[in-house]
């Protein structure tokens, strides 16, 4: 499942293929649900073949045909310098293959996605506490400290402060939609960095994971679906690349991606 990132950004990671589907179009019955309004069922691939044979059987048609390529800045910005390269050259190969000028702007405007990212951390904590929350009150498991540490702040989300997210984050995701209409599709990266390491000091990699969120929230609010496909530079370095797309685009955006990675590939040969 993806619900904050949980798919796009091990993709990304470890140079999969991965997706975050539009929100309810794969059946997320019989899941264990952490905050359904974000819940998302997909899946991982090592290969695009095997990666689109999946979405194949698991999709509906789409018919989506692009005629817009977005970047946007803010989030961009918030991504480590190793993936301006990468998000260059597929902005400029998709702008080649649709045959259209990419268009730079801020997605969320001239609010930080820094307040994005709290308001899908504020309405889905509340969900995951009230789904959860009976549960680990009565039964006090032991979770490792960051995860612990976002189970004590869930449990004081109020139900005035979710309320108020829920309210911005309804706001979020008429925006998005709008700005992507039905033709257009967005070039951001799947994660702030490249895979952290196993002895990163623990504070620098929560720093991280708030740029990552604040990134992979975007979907999350709007309900779109995003697929990242790996890219593996020179150096062997590898790091996801996403497309953002509107409601009910994903087989169409998943082949485009596809496609795209084909012709990336293709360069460096």
């Amino acid at each position: 499942t993806d619900t904050g990132g949980s798919t796009r950004v091990p993709a990304s990671y470890a140079g999969l293929w991965g997706l975050r589907t539009t929100h309810g179009l794969v059946s997320a019955e019989g899941l264990v649900p952490l905050h359904p309004a974000f819940d998302t069922v997909t899946w991982l691939a090592f290969d695009a073949a095997t990666f689109e044979r999946v979405a194949a059987v698991l999709l509906p048609p789409s018919d989506f045909t692009p005629t817009r390529v977005l970047v946007p800045q803010d989030a961009w910005d918030l991504a480590d310098p190793v993936f301006a390269e990468p998000l260059q050259r597929a902005r400029d190969a998709l702008a080649t293959l649709l045959h259209t000028e990419p268009q730079t702007l801020r997605v969320a405007g001239d609010t930080p996605l820094a307040d994005w990212r709290q308001t899908y951390a504020t309405a889905g904590a509340h969900e995951g506490w009230a789904t959860h929350g009976a549960w680990i009150t009565e039964h006090q498991p032991v979770f490792g400290a960051a995860i612990g540490a976002r189970w004590k702040t869930a449990s004081a989300v109020t139900d005035e402060a979710a309320a108020t997210a829920r309210a911005q984050a309804a706001t979020v995701r008429s925006q998005v939609r709008a700005l992507l209409g039905t033709d257009s599709l967005a070039v951001l990266p799947s994660a702030a960095s490249l895979a952290p390491r196993r002895d990163a000091d623990p504070t620098d990699v929560d720093a991280v994971r708030l740029r990552t969120m604040s990134i992979t929230c975007i979907a999350g609010l709007a309900g779109l679906p995003q697929v990242s496909l790996p890219l593996t530079l020179p150096d062997g370095t590898v790091l996801g690349v996403s497309l953002l797309g509107p409601a009910g685009s994903d087989l169409a955006l998943i082949r485009l991606a596809v496609q795209l990675q084909g012709t990336l590939n293709a360069q460096h040969r």
